[in-house]
């Protein structure tokens, strides 16, 4: 997900500022590197790997949809910058990598749950799946990122399931959000998953009404009276909590996909 950030941050600037002059020289090494180094993640499955989950914890299962979800949209942006620098066969290359791998992650992480098809948490090398989500990278974010419509119904019910009693680590209360085993209480950045996917209603209503970290933005709070349970101060969730207010509070900036589902810079 680390390695992925850099190409998600350039997306989104780029259709906040249509800035193109931007996408230099520096830019299309960036894109080659990260296409290289890629290599070195692939595979059995055709998906990549990870040896630590979004929450910096080592995984058990080393295909995370999640962190591929992030690599096909990598390559999307890479795709644009390559045809947008006039190098239309890297460009068409890399759109076929990114829809293998679409292919290969509708094949291999899509399992059955308790409410229907799903998308698993991982996957390991013979194709077991594991029923899981963790608030720093939740499988909430695939329709988001344009993976995956949002009536999408696989990824509507793994939405119900992240915030069902299925989901052992959902924490129930007067500020309810999914937790995880890193920090089991309600997480803050689900919340921002809500504004941007979800109710917004309502998550607008738990944040007003939380006292966070003194009004700052944290890690977790306490299921009942929403102040700091974990992580005070939590920069990066405050940048991500302003974020999905903005989008929430403007329904024109949705998100970074497009009506149609596919990037478009």
């Amino acid at each position: 997900d680390e390695f992925c950030s850099w190409f998600i941050a350039l997306d989104g600037y780029l259709r906040e500022t249509s800035d193109w002059r931007f996408v230099n020289e520096q830019v299309a090494k960036a894109s080659e590197d990260f296409l290289a180094k890629l290599e070195n993640w692939r595979g059995s499955l055709g998906l990549y790997k990870t040896f630590l989950s979004p929450t910096d914890d080592p995984v058990e299962y080393p295909y995370l949809t999640y962190n591929n979800a992030l690599v096909w949209k990598a390559l999307q942006v890479i795709a644009q910058v390559f045809q947008k620098r006039g190098q239309a066969e890297q460009s068409a290359e890399v759109r076929a990598q990114s829809a293998v791998l679409r292919q290969r992650i509708q094949e291999v992480c899509v399992t059955d749950g308790p409410l229907g098809p799903m998308y698993a948490w991982a996957v390991n090398d013979t194709g077991q799946a594991q029923l899981l989500d963790q608030p720093p990278g939740s499988l909430q974010l695939l329709a988001y990122y344009g993976f995956c419509p949002e009536d999408d119904p696989v990824y509507r019910n793994t939405v119900s399931w992240i915030h069902s009693e299925h989901n052992p680590d959902y924490c129930a209360g007067r500020f309810s959000a999914p937790a995880c085993e890193h920090a089991p209480y309600p997480w803050v950045l689900s919340l921002c998953y809500q504004l941007l996917t979800g109710d917004s209603e309502k998550a607008l209503q738990q944040l007003l009404a939380a006292e966070l970290d003194n009004d700052i933005a944290c890690e977790t709070i306490d299921p009942q009276t929403g102040r700091v349970k974990t992580g005070a101060a939590f920069a990066t969730c405050a940048g991500f909590l302003s974020h999905s207010l903005f989008t929430a509070l403007h329904p024109t900036c949705k998100g970074p996909e497009n009506e149609g589902g596919s990037a478009q810079l």
